[in-house]
């Protein structure tokens, strides 16, 4: 959960093949001659559960988008992160400032920097790119004044939702009595959102794609007598009904477009939005065979568990352990009779001085769901832990549950004793065994994003908060293994362990004790402190 609503796992529709057959076909139509582009979407959904403005209100902070826009109603809500301008009017002057080309970002500053300088360079972003700002002209044409319309900043780069994107601009001065009315007549629907020309792209789109787009895509906008008319292009959205949340992602297809190239320009532009609202993309949206099949060492039977910290009988963060094995159970599993927070004040007395821990089992059985809750101490000194270590390739990771069965991981830890495993998928780090990642990386402390891959931990997202909260600058995305070995620290958040200082890692760095490390330590203690302080008899929930 994050905040006061909950999401599943975003799946791809369509998948990874059935796009890049919908891009194949797109090019045969440009080969063909029937149009020159067509941008070519697909959907992501996940079940949802909450309140949607508080959904609005994490991306809006996170992304801080340009044209962002809330609204609701009786038929669900719209949560819209737009970075994209479609028709502003003042008086007579117009303009629109169309995107396309897109390049993701990266916490290294030079190979961020080669990203920035490669998309301006790229001949088929800047191909993408021109055609609709042409498109644009020809839909003020309609309109403005005949040599009014002008080319300013074609090809620009600009850092708009967590991506660089090629942006360009079109103005131009309206015809006399021209009302609003009409120039949206003229330019509707976005040409970067449709393609060139705009009427045979948009009956492509509508023969290739397989749900429709709704209000994705489309425009909202502010129609004022004093300020004018501003507009955006219902891009980077959710939309939220009926216990469902999606949002649509594509691309503008051209000649020289890679089909595969183009699937993962999606998944480019949609991670920034997932990491902004704590969502996490299906491992199978990636293009893998499931998660079973990643899991092969993992006995799904042995169900998962959850263990809860407790101090003097009390446990911490008892809500969200909770929310996060009904979570796990529903969508492995089924439906079940989750413990309720008396059942687990009652378990948390079992330790009722000092340090403990809470450990609940969920397991499928012939007669359902069984559901196990012991309590046990779990002393600690004071002094911040540390740990080395080892690194292990897991291809698509450890997935988003915690399974029970450890029995191949605890196998590692005998045959390395004094190392615990770090989970790697290719050159990503994801977690450690039993513990999330976070990493100082410059300026910036970064953790892996939850993208189905790694366990959303508890105190992960506590951390986060609190890091945000002292208003220190913290990035969810990928971390690779050589910025892992430029961290200047690393360190590692566990429900039972609090803070855990890295003092190396096999084969890729180590590390000393850091600043940051020290406060994550006490920014966790002191907010726990303060929450045991004032709800004294209480739990926390």
């Amino acid at each position: 959960p994050t905040g006061n609503y909950s999401l599943s796992p975003f799946i791809s529709i369509p998948g990874r093949t059935q796009h890049i057959e919908s891009v194949n076909t797109a090019l045969e139509h440009i080969r063909a001659g029937d149009i020159f582009q067509a941008n070519i979407t697909l959907r992501l959904e996940a079940e949802f559960s909450g309140n949607p403005l508080d959904l609005f209100l994490a991306g809006e902070a996170g992304l801080c988008p340009a044209y962002g826009a809330y609204l609701a109603a009786p038929w669900g809500a719209v949560a819209s992160f737009s970075p994209e301008l479609f028709v502003r009017r003042h008086e007579t002057s117009v303009s629109t400032s169309p995107i396309k080309g897109t390049a993701a970002r990266h916490l290294d500053p030079d190979l961020d920097e080669k990203a920035r300088v490669a998309l301006k360079a790229s001949e088929k972003d800047r191909a993408e790119n021109l055609m609709i700002v042409d498109l644009m002209r020809n839909d003020f044409g309609r309109v403005c004044v005949p040599g009014s319309i002008e080319v300013q900043n074609l090809f620009s780069v600009k850092e708009l939702a967590g991506v660089w994107h090629m942006v360009s601009s079109v103005t131009g001065t309206l015809q006399s009595q021209t009302s609003n009315a009409a120039l949206l007549r003229a330019t509707f629907p976005p040409g970067s959102v449709t393609g060139a020309p705009k009427v045979r792209s948009a009956e492509i789109i509508g023969e290739l794609e397989q749900s429709a787009r709704e209000i994705y895509t489309g425009s909202i906008l502010l129609a004022s007598p004093v300020a004018g008319l501003v507009s955006s292009v219902v891009i980077r959205t959710f939309e939220v009904a009926d216990g469902k949340i999606w949002c649509g992602v594509g691309g503008g297809i051209v000649a020289d477009s890679d089909p595969e190239s183009e699937y993962n320009e999606c998944i480019t532009k949609a991670q920034p939005l997932l990491d902004a609202i704590g969502g996490a993309l299906h491992v199978d949206s990636r293009g893998g065979s499931g998660r079973s099949a990643r899991l092969p060492f993992v006995d799904q039977t042995a169900g998962v568990f959850e263990t809860i910290a407790t101090i003097d009988g009390r446990a911490l963060e008892g809500g969200a352990h909770l929310s996060r094995l009904v979570r796990s159970v529903r969508s492995l599993y089924g439906d079940f009779r989750c413990p309720s927070p008396r059942e687990l004040e009652q378990a948390a007395q079992g330790v009722a001085l000092g340090r403990g821990r809470l450990k609940i089992v969920a397991r499928p059985s012939s007669t359902g769901i069984e559901c196990l809750v012991t309590s046990a101490p779990f002393p600690l000194g004071d002094e911040m832990g540390a740990v080395r270590l080892m690194p292990v390739e897991i291809a698509g990771g450890l997935g988003d549950h915690k399974w029970n069965d450890r029995s191949e991981l605890d196998a590692l830890g005998v045959s390395h004793p004094g190392f615990v495993p770090m989970i790697l998928d290719g050159d990503s780090v994801l977690e450690a065994s039993r513990s999330n990642v976070f990493a100082v990386v410059g300026s910036q402390i970064v953790t892996p994003s939850c993208d189905g891959r790694i366990l959303p931990g508890v105190t992960r997202a506590r951390m986060i908060n609190l890091f945000r909260a002292a208003g220190l600058e913290l990035r969810e995305t990928r971390l690779t293994i050589g910025e892992l070995g430029q961290a200047s620290e690393v360190f590692l958040t566990n429900s039972l362990r609090g803070v855990e200082a890295v003092e190396a890692c096999e084969g890729i760095g180590s590390w000393e004790l850091g600043e940051l490390a020290q406060l994550a330590s006490k920014l966790l203690r002191d907010y726990y402190g303060k929450s045991l302080e004032q709800t004294r008899s209480r739990s926390i929930w």
